[in-house]
């Protein structure tokens, strides 16, 4: 019996390689030792990774096996303490972009994207965390990308941070109509989408009349005055729920007008039926392409429960497409009507501190302040006296309260209420106004040491 020559083999290493998702090793830089003469033999460096995930020195079996005319006569002792490295797939973003959010007081932003280049099979997920450059109100805010990945194989891949990112903050929004529907008169979808503890109306119109257009708010009989009508508008109202206001800090619609129509635009708002408003006089004339329209007013607050009222006024002498007069034919268009702000519980006084201890003379005053925390200004104080009751109306946070007594008097506070009706709910401290007497003094004018009187 001719038994097989068993060869060794030098030299041999095993190939670090990048994660491709198999065991699969490659066997590299060996020479077969023992062949004879003329023999044809070779070797195949294959080998095995103790598994398929990443790392570093990681144990490679080497399986390599013979082959050429002569193979059959020879056997191969296998290499052994081989070790190499399997590190990251690097995979590549596609569709990046940082998402534009409601304004919450954090930078927190979210990054979308998806995986470019995973294994089939493997479990990986991209986690598009990041943070805007601030947490205000703005547009284009610069984004840092703090993206991750999970799933059972996210370790065995990495990727570049996306960079050059910018998205917007918002304001919260509190009524948005966006009008859908067939055509139809009265305007058919017209209900609006409201924040947590608002109300909103339907849009209206006054004198102006609903012209029948699909998924828009459309109208005619437009004022073709060369001053606004008041009595020609479109209106719509948002309540605070029971025990909350609103913070208004903006509104904006879509608006287009038909060629004929008139160009200028007038809005207002108001918190008590019109009897006051606020004005956008200024606002821009109505485009026949059709563009959105922001109005940045003051930030301001209703009372408790309180309404706003905003109304639209299109009207003017020029058509819109600037080429001569008006008609009232022609047709204005407004759509994606949106109030921004918050709707917050109306919060009482939560302490209310008196102060002011002092010590005057006769026919002098002195002042008394008292510290508010929380609820809304102006404020309505009643503080006694020592004899009656006294009411202080319109008060501001810290603002002194001239008093002039006629003896040493201590006063306490009896009641604070702010401007939504809400009382405190802890009330505490007290001023002692001590009042010292006039005394008279005489000259010793003879030098007796007794005054004379004079």
């Amino acid at each position: 019996t001719i038994t097989a020559k068993v060869v060794t083999v030098s030299g041999a290493t095993a190939a670090s390689k990048v994660y491709n998702g198999t065991t699969a090793a490659s066997i590299i830089g060996y020479s077969l030792n023992g062949i004879y003469g003329t023999d044809v033999v070779t070797a195949s460096g294959t080998g095995t990774f103790d598994n398929k995930n990443i790392g570093t020195g990681k144990s490679v079996i080497a399986t390599l096996s013979l082959s050429g005319a002569d193979a059959a006569k020879y056997s191969v002792t296998q290499p052994t303490g081989l070790t190499a490295d399997i590190t990251p797939l690097a995979l590549t973003l596609s569709g990046v972009a940082a998402q534009n959010k409601v304004y919450d007081g954090t930078t927190t932003a979210t990054i979308n994207a998806s995986l470019v280049g995973v294994i089939s099979g493997d479990a990986v997920t991209f986690n598009g965390t990041g943070n805007f450059a601030s947490s205000g109100i703005a547009q284009g805010i610069a984004v840092t990308s703090t993206a991750t990945l999970s799933g059972t194989d996210a370790g065995n891949y990495s990727f570049v941070q996306p960079t050059g990112l910018t998205a917007n903050i918002t304001d919260q929004i509190i009524y948005v109509n966006t009008f859908t529907g067939v055509s139809a008169c009265p305007t058919n979808g017209n209900v609006p989408t409201m924040a947590t503890n608002a109300t909103g109306t339907a849009v209206t119109r006054s004198t102006i009349t609903c012209n029948s257009t699909a998924n828009v708010f459309n109208s005619t009989t437009i004022s073709t005055s060369s001053s606004l009508n008041p009595a020609s508008y479109i209106e719509f109202s948002v309540t605070a729920a029971t025990g909350y206001k609103l913070n208004l800090t903006s509104m904006s619609f879509f608006r287009q007008a038909s060629n004929s129509a008139p160009n200028q635009l007038e809005v207002r708002y108001s918190t008590n039926g019109f009897s006051t408003y606020n004005t956008w006089g200024a606002a821009p004339n109505s485009p026949t392409t059709g563009a959105a329209t922001t109005w940045d007013f003051a930030d301001f607050s209703t009372a408790m429960s309180g309404t706003v009222t905003f109304r639209i006024y299109p009207y003017g002498t020029q058509r819109a497409d600037n080429t001569g007069t008006a008609s009232a034919t022609g047709t204005f268009r407004i759509d994606d009507v949106t109030v921004y702000g918050t709707v917050d519980l109306a919060t009482p006084p939560t302490a209310s501190v008196l102060s002011g201890t002092a010590t005057i003379c006769t026919g002098a005053s002195s002042n008394l302040n008292v510290a508010i925390t929380n609820g809304t200004s102006p404020y309505t104080l009643v503080y006694y006296n020592g004899t009656s009751n006294v009411t202080v109306n319109n008060y501001v946070n810290g603002a002194n309260i001239s008093v002039t007594p006629s003896a040493t008097t201590t006063y306490t506070l009896v009641s604070v209420t702010d401007a939504n009706g809400l009382t405190s709910s802890n009330i505490s401290g007290s001023a002692i106004i001590t009042v010292n007497g006039l005394y008279p003094f005489y000259i010793d004018a003879d030098g007796d040491g007794y005054g004379t009187g004079s």
